[in-house]
């Protein structure tokens, strides 16, 4: 079994292995799970590492706290790179779409459970999947439209 670097409770992604699921679990609750790139890096390691490992039949994403699975990427990070004026967003960006084709072309079962606030970021990380779940409490959302980042 093929297993991405030790994750620790405190960590932004927690990643396990556990009767062939690969559990990939958001880790910042306060935040409702917005994405760094550091996140991002995380998520691509480990979809890397259980692409072709046989003893991961599936891959199942969640995000810790009551309040969502992710409500997309980190704003105040995009707000300070604006202000310091680096590149550090079209960075952020390259990686999260090419993480989002990764996981367009997993060739497992990838499930993500869309529970509470799904937005931006979010809906990349499971949009992409080949399965969705979603409870009484999720709100799907692309708030990048609302304000014209993208069309």
């Amino acid at each position: 079994m093929t297993e991405p670097s030790t994750k620790q409770a405190d960590d932004s992604v927690i990643t396990s292995v556990t009767n062939g699921v690969g559990r990939i679990e958001l880790n910042k609750p306060k935040l409702i799970n917005a994405l760094s790139q550091d996140m991002v890096a995380r998520i691509d390691e480990a979809l890397n590492a259980w692409r072709d490992d046989d003893s991961v039949k599936l891959v199942l994403v969640t995000g810790r706290g009551e309040r969502g699975l992710c409500a997309g990427g980190d704003i105040k990070a995009v707000y300070n790179d604006i202000v310091a004026g680096t590149d550090e967003n079209a960075k952020f960006w390259n990686r999260e779409y090419k993480m989002n084709f990764a996981i367009s072309e997993f060739p497992k079962p990838y499930v993500v459970v869309m529970n509470g606030i799904t937005m931006g970021g979010g809906v990349g990380i499971s949009g992409h999947g080949s399965h969705r779940i979603v409870t009484d409490s999720t709100k799907v959302g692309m708030p990048e439209t609302g304000i014209g980042l993208f069309p």
